[in-house]
């Protein structure tokens, strides 16, 4: 489904045959890119489950600023042998949405046919341009 801007969300990825080394949150790293987060905002991670057929981690996502998909990769922070950390690490694509603009609120209710009624519109979600300063 995603996520919305300005919302935080999480995502849930599940990981097949999850290596040895993986014992815990702390065995894990979490690198995410995209959308432009407020200052100080970082994503963190959970382990549901984990075994060695399944681990299902939960990605907390914080608030988006603008509407471009999050790319979440998690890796174990040590590989194992054979293999490099590189070859183990789990992508995924989480998109991010803007709500479509709303009318809140419009005054007055009614006026003369004839025109000249200053009306006030109040609307949710306009894009940045349609905005009065």
């Amino acid at each position: 489904e995603g996520c919305k801007v300005f919302s935080e969300c999480t995502a849930l990825v599940t990981i097949a045959n999850p290596p040895s080394t993986v014992k815990d949150v702390q065995s894990l790293s979490l690198a995410v890119s995209g959308p432009t987060l407020l200052d100080g905002a970082a994503p963190y991670l959970y382990v549901l489950t984990l075994s060695s057929v399944e681990m299902v981690v939960r990605i907390h996502l914080p608030a988006a600023q603008t509407a471009d998909p999050f790319s979440c990769s998690v890796a174990p922070k040590t590989a194992v042998s054979g293999f490099t950390v590189a070859q183990m690490t789990v992508t995924a694509s989480v998109p991010v949405t803007a709500p479509s603009p709303t009318v809140q609120r419009v005054s007055p209710s009614s006026a003369s046919a004839l025109g000249g009624t200053l009306v006030t519109l109040v609307a949710g979600w306009l894009p940045v341009v349609a905005r009065r300063n």
